[in-house]
C-alpha cells in the first residue's frame, strides 16, 4: 500500500476485513497482504481483541443479576464495575481476568 494518507486508510480497512473474515471462520489466509497474513494484531478497535471480549462478557453476566434497587446498590455496582475493569486492564492477562471474576471495591475506612 502506497505512504500516504489513502493508504493508510486501504490499510485500515483490510485490516478491519481480516478481522472480520476470521470471526466468520473462512478459511485462512483471510488477505492477500503478506503483512497482515503474518501480523497477529489484526483488531482496528479495542473492542473487538479477545481480552475486551472477555471482560465484555464478564460484566454482562453481572449486570444481567442486577434486580431492581435504589441509588446506593446502583453506585456501588458503577464502582465495582469500574474497579473490576483497572484491575483487569492493569494486569491484562485473560488467565488472570477469568480467574478473579468481577471483583468488588473495598469498603472505605474513611
Amino acid at each position: 500500500l502506497p505512504a500516504t494518507a489513502n493508504g493508510f486508510y486501504q490499510y485500515l480497512a483490510e485490516r478491519e476485513m481480516v478481522r472480520i473474515r476470521a470471526c466468520r471462520r473462512d478459511p485462512w489466509p483471510w488477505t492477500g497482504t503478506e503483512l497482515l497474513t503474518n501480523l497477529r494484531l489484526r483488531n482496528v478497535k479495542r473492542q473487538d481483541d479477545r481480552t475486551s471480549l472477555v471482560i465484555r462478557r464478564l460484566l454482562e453476566a453481572q449486570l444481567s443479576k442486577r434486580q431492581a434497587s435504589d441509588g446506593i446498590r446502583d453506585l456501588q455496582l458503577a464502582a465495582d464495575v469500574v474497579f473490576s475493569v483497572a484491575i483487569w486492564r492493569w494486569f491484562g492477562s485473560l488467565d488472570f481476568i477469568a480467574e478473579t471474576g468481577p471483583l468488588h471495591l473495598p469498603e472505605s475506612k474513611v
